[in-house]
């Protein structure tokens, strides 16, 4: 593979789109309300334009940081360049190569990610974000929506794209990145730092908090780390023991004695890749009378588990995501020797679900 006219892009969606690129084969920017954008002249003054008849109320500053990503994902991504996108909705990154060149599809909701370009992807059942080193991940939370990928990190990517095999030197290949965009700058307004830099504190403490837990703890050291972090809940637990359980790892309930209804049966999986159908389907087939299933993976699930969720009303799945926010929650509570292990202190930050 001729690596000089190759590019690399990270690109961000919303999480409430999830996996849906993957399972469809696109990527795409929002700003679907601006139209088809390849009818513009294709130059950034072209994009403030529309962008400042859109919104005129925005700031310069907003509508300059806006006009970077819009114009890269139009004018300046490639056929055979490489698209890194890492899911918020799962905690897995994906690698894929871009096959089309841009299109608008007015059949879509204007809220929709009209703006899209075709892709292959190359990692389907995607990359674990502990696969990658802590400043790969920091890049790969960049402020903007599409955003180009240092060399250093694209060759990390593409390892585990070519499952660890030697690659060869790409230290060039961002070069025709620089030639079409040396009059673009990444303006970043002031909203949007702010914005980032809490998403960033969040994801930065969850991958630590995540990679503790799967490199300093044994699998049934995982297992009572679960059952106390049940019992901050107030519940009572009782770790089963390592073999002929069914997949059963914890019995929890809320009286002494565990005779009161429900009854529930969890199962610890410290992995950080997603747990499937058949794995959450032995679960269930362990329930009686009285009982619930509880699944709790440090990693996330298919499509398939989910779904098996939506028509079980017996059957909890918990993510990596949803184990941090609890541990956040129940901290306060814990035993001496786990906060000895996931070592936190409360800071504050700006509540970004209220920002405008």
């Amino acid at each position: 593979m001729n690596m000089e006219n190759i590019s690399f892009w990270g690109i961000h969606m919303d999480i409430l789109v999830g996996t849906d690129p993957i399972e469809n084969n696109y990527i795409g920017i929002g700003w679907g309300n601006l139209g088809d954008l390849k009818l513009l002249e294709p130059t950034r003054d072209a994009l403030k334009e529309v962008l400042h008849k859109n919104q005129p109320d925005a700031s310069v500053a907003s509508i300059r940081a806006q006009s970077s990503p819009i114009f890269r994902f139009v004018n300046i991504i490639k056929k055979g360049d490489y698209i890194i996108y890492p899911c918020k909705a799962n905690r897995l990154i994906y690698v894929g190569m871009v096959t089309s060149d841009y299109r608008y599809h007015n059949d879509l909701d204007e809220d929709s990610y009209c703006n899209r370009r075709s892709v292959k992807w190359l990692t389907p059942n995607g990359i674990p974000r502990s696969e990658f080193s802590q400043s790969t991940l920091y890049e790969l939370g960049a402020f903007i929506s599409v955003f180009e990928i240092k060399s250093h990190t694209a060759q990390e990517i593409l390892s585990h794209v070519q499952n660890g095999k030697t690659v060869k030197k790409i230290s060039n290949a961002i070069e025709p990145i620089n030639k079409l965009d040396k009059n673009i700058e990444d303006d970043v307004d002031d909203l949007t730092i702010t914005k980032q830099a809490s998403e960033t504190a969040a994801e930065t403490t969850q991958d630590y908090v995540i990679r503790l837990l799967q490199q300093k703890l044994s699998g049934h050291e995982f297992e009572k780390f679960i059952a106390h972090l049940i019992q901050c809940m107030g519940y009572n637990t009782r770790v089963t023991k390592k073999s002929g359980d069914g997949g059963v790892d914890i019995i929890a309930h809320k009286d002494a004695l565990g005779f009161e209804p429900p009854i529930i049966k969890i199962q610890c999986k410290r992995t950080s890749g997603s747990s499937g159908e058949p794995e959450v389907s032995q679960l269930l087939g362990t329930l009686g009378d009285g009982e619930v299933a509880l699944f709790i993976n440090l990693g996330s699930y298919t499509t398939q588990a989910k779904n098996l969720e939506k028509n079980k009303s017996k059957l909890r799945l918990i993510d990596g995501n949803e184990v941090v926010d609890l541990i956040y929650k129940y901290y306060k509570d814990f035993e001496p020797q786990y906060r000895a292990l996931i070592p936190l202190k409360q800071i504050f930050v700006p509540d970004i679900s209220s920002m405008q």
